[in-house]
């Protein structure tokens, strides 16, 4: 009896590569690698003939274009919390080998918005003319830092040695590696993350001991010290004042309010640093000027005065004066806090007196900044203006100081070519301004995108509309005198490089009309002003209900990120049921909470970053992005309203940003995160029934265990071709990668005719046919943009969504091309992936894909990990297996590849597992075999059972010179498909074995179970099984197959008439032989239905379905579509597994039968166990009809369908 366990297969495709044994060690961990030597290919590139060097499937390869692709394995380990560790490996190598041509170098291109960018370097001479050995140790140890609590460390294994000097190659045979450490640390609980340590370290019961809760001290916003408080939007910066009248403009008691009542506070200008390592952004208190008498009662003399820079200008913040601006709002917000319970008075200012300066100045420097984002290039961003040859701008002040040497210094981005002012060519340091209006021309001699101009000048310290904004650069010590002239009063002047810490100097009258104040020789930024230019502070909110920092509301498993607009608590309340901590979070908290009222997308990661923080453990494993978003967040060239930001701070603006938070030296806080990028709320119903039915009640099928791997052909539309990588990337993803319980539906391009307007519409519609017949899992690998794949156009978007029909059966999508997720586009232009989450109750139940430019062998290392994680780990979720296969690649993928789609979300593979066995253990050609199977969790229900042929591989030689050949595998043939009914877990189903085996070997037999009252299904393999074909057969048998035909009855009488309102004709072939129906195994044996003449035939093999329990019966069916009205003749062709065939034709008459049924009466209504329905027809010549009754639950769920003629 032939027996194999699943278990066994999945142990080990889930064990590390190449380890031989490993051992925990209390002062380390050590372990053994055995390998075979790479397998070798001559290859000839545009650059000459090369060696290929291939190891198991579970290698990487090194991607440094121009550097020779070596093989590499990676292997990650936990390690203690601190200390140092200390690597040591001992290798043995084998014999050296000459290459007859050095080894190929690295993948040298990169996909960007459907070009393709080539390298200028491959080979590198630097890598191919040395004359030492590659790399230089067979082993190094990279610290990744932590990822959440686990240190982790990267062990980089090198298993050949290359020396391109000689052209030779020594492989290693064995290597002992061991990693010294102390270990230190302890337990943490991760949750759900514990599974991707689990499936990721090598040392994973050594490591989960290893682990530090670092719980960093972030400030908590302050808005818990006081009950009130009103946000002012200021749209402009200045000098705001806070009188009586505004508070009564917000309904507030003067009388029971006073100046030491309230307190300003104000964060940092300009946008949030996205730096990690900068300091956590802040709402601190701002000092302020107080006029009048001060206390508790506001009166019509007292007023608060203070600074603020508003959304955009110059501050010295942070030392040099730099120009600030949000890209994202065109807003700024100060905080007004009412009364409230602080530890120290509100901050007020008092005259500052300083001794005279040891000099004097009568002159400083002003900034003036050139150029908005007003246009927008997806491959370099937002920028001002495109020009050609030369840009002009104008600077005008009256204050502008004259003398002798440089007055002031400019900077462009682009850099000119050459500078003119008023005529004069100059550098970017000025000497040649004039008091008033000047002009400066940047000279470009080539078309480019300005982004900004910037001019630091010298101006007399005068003011402007009684105001005057003016840095120091000083770098002496000592004290200064600053001489101002021009000001009708005595003015404020305030230090305002530290907002948080303004300070009011003293002024003082000096020589004749001028005045003076005094300060330390520093660099700072002064604001002086007259009371003519104090503005009232504008109208503000009230804002309460502050929960975001508080550690009690963020202990939590799931956070879900939505805006108001929608309402994502059905999702919530689905993993609440299962066990999940979730907390609904506002976006819009957010921005008001850790972004202190101003729009700011890295406020998102700041929030996630703190939440991650002060929760308990499990802290945080997972987080959902609800709503779609765009890079336009000004809208300055649209106004199609943004749900949920893209992360504009980071490359291609991948929510990695988000969720990954990491300073790239210590510490690593990541979240599994997803997006669900909808509109409105319709569209996230439609996504939440789908991912409900599909995590709750999936609908179960065969469909759970086919996959779709398509692959790009060599041929592209510029009139440039390409290689053969993507028929070989997924070929491989097949035989080595897919698990073998699954059955693969491979699309190759390479397989399609391509028509003179260069595309393949034969691809397209098999691509359909294979998705709507239904599949786990679709894969893209070559060429694409966000609307297409292929150039081809396999997918064009948005015409081809409405093809997908994978009613019940949405897939996982996944596409390693480049840009298929672009999500935020304007002006309408959707990406394909997020039209395909959005499709109700078909089109993708998740995707992965990039949002920018990729490289193909980094794009194809991605790929693997992720079918390895995903279909061998059913803890992971989809978005875990990115995170997990990120983590483990060498080098590093970028961060451009996105999920859409529920981050706690499990791929619907039938993971529990059924061991098959067959009796007797050969399948013999013409004879019965019995295939049994035992399901590890028992239950009843229905089993698929799947005998496949041997795969096998096909040649492909381009026609395109230069491209090559390449050898590509398929999935075996299916030679039958039965059902089996499954009681307490075990089920058996005999198969009459076909006659023309057509191997001794190879041969796998697949089941596929379901309960019918559970959410549970399973499945399970039998691999290599051995066959005896035999040419002679003894079975006395020379009928084939009894044929019936029906159409839209059951019972059909030759010559009938159908009935058809819209020209489909369904047809149902019913088969029966005692020694089953051929599926088509042989070429030429194929169910054929003929429809009046052979141009109308197809093969409907594969829509064969076999009784349960009786493989001696089947029904096939097929739609013609667009057939005329009137008479017909339908002939079907069937073999049976011994060779033998039968043919059957019937006429008909196809007519439309028009009726109506009216009349429609149940009795009695509402019922029990029985009701009738009475219902009248009208229409012409009506004089029978066929009658069906749906009957359907409230889910919208069929439950019966009953009959009559």
């Amino acid at each position: 009896m032939l027996r194999v366990f699943l278990s066994i297969l999945v142990a080990t495709s889930l064990s590390f590569p190449a380890i031989i044994s490993q051992n925990a060690l209390p002062d380390g961990f050590e372990f053994e690698l055995s390998f075979s030597a790479p397998s070798t290919v001559s290859v000839l590139t545009p650059h000459g003939k090369f060696t290929a060097l291939f190891m198991d499937e579970h290698c990487q390869y090194e991607i440094s274009a121009g550097a020779p692709k070596l093989p590499v394995y990676v292997y990650v380990l936990g390690i203690p919390p601190d200390g140092n560790f200390k690597l040591e490996y001992t290798a043995k190598w084998a014999d050296e080998i000459k290459l007859e041509a050095p080894v190929v170098p690295a993948d040298s291109v990169c996909w960007e918005n459907n070009v393709i960018i080539t390298m200028p370097m491959p080979p590198k001479d630097k890598f191919y003319r040395a004359r030492f050995a590659l790399p230089e140790k067979p082993v190094e140890a990279v610290d990744n830092g932590f990822l959440r609590s686990q240190r982790i460390v990267k062990l980089v294994v090198h298993p050949v040695k290359y020396n391109p000097f000689d052209n030779t190659l020594v492989p290693i045979k064995s290597l002992r590696v061991k990693i010294n450490f102390t270990p230190s640390g302890t337990f943490v609980d991760e949750g759900a993350y514990e599974r991707i340590f689990r499936a990721l370290l090598v040392n994973y019961e050594q490591a989960r001991y290893m682990r530090f809760l670092d719980t960093l001290v972030f400030p908590r916003p302050p808005f818990e010290k006081a009950s009130r408080w009103i946000r002012v939007s200021l749209h402009e910066g200045g000098v705001f004042a806070i009188t009586r009248d505004w508070l009564l403009s917000h309904d507030l008691n003067p009388d029971s309010i006073g100046p030491d009542d309230i307190r300003i506070f104000s964060p940092q200008p300009g946008v949030q640093p996205p730096n990690l390592s900068a300091q956590f952004p802040e709402l601190l208190e701002i000092p302020a000027i107080s006029i009048g008498d001060g206390g508790h009662v506001f009166d019509d003399f007292d007023s608060l005065i203070f600074y603020n820079m508003g959304p955009h200008g110059w501050s010295a913040i942070l030392g040099v004066p730099l120009w600030h601006d949000s890209p994202y709002c065109d807003s700024f917000s100060v905080w007004i806090a009412l009364g409230g319970s602080f530890e120290q008075p509100p901050k007020r200012l008092t005259p500052a007196t300083l001794p005279a300066g040891s000099d004097t100045a009568n002159w400083g420097w002003t900034y003036v900044h050139y150029g908005e984002d007003e246009n927008y290039d997806y491959d370099k961003g937002w920028y001002w203006r495109e020009i050609e040859d030369y840009l002009t701008v104008f600077l005008n002040d009256e204050r502008i100081r004259i003398h002798s040497g440089d007055q002031a210094k400019l900077i462009a981005t682009p850099e000119p070519y050459r500078i003119l002012c008023n005529g004069v060519e100059t550098g970017p340091n000025i000497d040649n301004l004039i008091a008033g209006n000047n002009e400066i021309r940047l000279v470009y001699n080539a078309t480019v995108q300005i982004k900004k101009v910037e001019i630091a000048y010298q101006i007399n310290l005068k003011p402007t509309r009684h105001m005057l904004h003016f840095y120091t650069n000083n770098i002496d010590a000592g004290s200064r005198s600053y001489v101002l002239s021009g000001f009708s009063e005595i003015p404020f002047v305030l230090a305002v490089s530290n907002i948080w810490q303004t300070r009011l100097l003293e002024v003082v009258p000096y020589i004749l009309d001028s005045l003076a104040f005094n300060d330390t020789i520093q660099s700072e930024e002064y604001v002086v002003f007259e009371r003519a230019a104090i503005k009232e502070l504008p109208r503000g909110v009230f804002e309460e209900g502050f929960w975001l920092s508080n550690p009690d509301s963020l202990s939590v498993d799931y956070l879900i990120i939505t805006p108001h607009e929608l309402d994502p608590s059905l999702l919530a309340q689905l993993w609440r049921d299962k066990g999940l901590r979730v907390r609904i979070v506002p976006l819009e908290g957010i921005m008001r909470e850790f972004a202190f009222g101003r729009y700011d997308p890295t406020a998102i990661r700041n929030f996630i970053r703190y939440a991650y923080n002060i929760a308990l453990p499990p802290k945080p494993q997972y987080v959902l992005f609800v709503g779609d978003g765009h890079f336009d967040l000004k809208h300055k060239l649209t106004d199609e309203p943004i749900l949920f930001p893209p992360a504009v701070m980071a490359s291609n603006y991948s929510d990695a940003f988000y969720a990954t938070i990491t300073d790239n030296v210590y510490r690593a806080f990541e979240l599994m995160s997803g997006r669900i990028p909808v509109k409105n709320q319709f569209q996230l119903n439609d996504v939440m029934d789908k991912t409900i039915k599909y995590a709750k009640a999936p609908f179960y099928g065969e469909w759970r265990i086919r996959t779709v791997p398509t692959a790009d052909d060599e041929y592209r539309d510029d009139g440039r071709n390409d290689h053969l990588g993507y028929t070989r990337n997924t070929s491989d993803l097949i035989s080595n990668y897919l698990p073998l319980r699954s059955i693969a539906d491979p699309l190759y391009l390479i397989d399609y005719p391509r028509t003179s307007s260069l595309r393949k519409p034969k691809a397209t519609e098999a691509l359909m046919r294979k998705v709507n017949d239904g599949a786990l899992w679709v894969n893209w690998i070559g060429h694409g943009n966000y609307h297409l794949w292929a150039h081809e156009r396999l997918q064009n978007f948005p015409a081809d969504l409405p093809k997908w029909q994978n009613w019940r059966m949405p897939s996982l999508v996944t596409a390693f091309s480049s840009e298929v997720s672009r999500f935020y586009k304007i002006n309408g232009k959707e990406c394909m992936t997020e039209e395909l989450i959005r499709k109700p109750q078909s089109g993708a139940i998740a995707t992965i894909a990039a949002t920018g430019g990729t490289f193909a062998g980094s794009n194809f290392n991605l790929c693997k990990r992720i079918v390895r994680y995903l279909f061998y780990t059913d803890s992971l979720s989809i978005a875990g297996a990115l995170v997990a296969s990120r983590t483990e690649l060498y080098p590093s993928h970028d961060a451009q590849y996105i999920y859409f789609g529920d981050p706690a979300l499990t791929l619907g593979f039938p993971y529990t597992e059924i061991a098959l066995s067959m009796e007797p253990d050969t399948l013999k050609a013409a004879q019965w075999v019995t295939i049994s199977g035992d399901i590890a969790v028992p239950f009843d229900g229905e089993a698929k059972i799947y005998l496949l042929g041997p795969r096998y591989y096909k040649h492909y030689d381009s026609p395109i010179a230069g491209v090559g050949s390449v050898d590509y595998i398929q999935e075996g043939k299916i030679l039958f498909s039965g059902v089996a009914t499954v009681r307490n877990g075990h089920f058996e189903l005999p198969i009459f074995v076909p006659k023309n085996l057509s191997s001794w070997s190879g041969y796998r037999i697949i089941a596929y179970a379901y309960s019918y009252s559970e959410t549970l299904d399973a499945s399970g393999v039998l691999i290599d099984v051995p066959a005896e074909p035999s040419e002679s057969v003894t079975v006395s048998d020379t009928t084939g197959p009894e044929i019936r035909i029906a159409f839209d009855r059951d019972v059909f009488v030759d010559g009938g008439t159908v009935c058809s309102p819209d020209g489909y004709l369904p047809v149902t072939v019913y088969l029966s032989d005692s020694h089953c129906i051929n599926m088509g195994t042989q070429p030429g044996q194929e169910i054929i239905l003929q429809l009046d003449s052979p141009e109308n035939k197809v093969d409907i093999s594969s829509s064969l379905v076999f009784a349960r329990d009786n493989p001696t019966q089947a029904v096939a069916t097929y739609t013609f579509e667009n057939v005329e009205y009137g008479g017909h003749t339908i002939c079907v062709q069937a073999w049976d597994n011994l060779g033998n065939v039968s043919v059957k034709c019937v006429d008909l008459w196809l007519d439309p039968c028009q009726g109506d049924v009216y009349s429609v009466v149940p009795y009695p209504n509402p019922f029990s166990d029985e009701v009738k329905f009475t219902f009248a027809l009208a229409g012409d010549d009506v004089q029978y009809a066929d009658a069906e009754l749906l009957i359907f639950a409230p889910s919208g769920d069929l439950i019966r369908k009953l009959t009559k003629s």
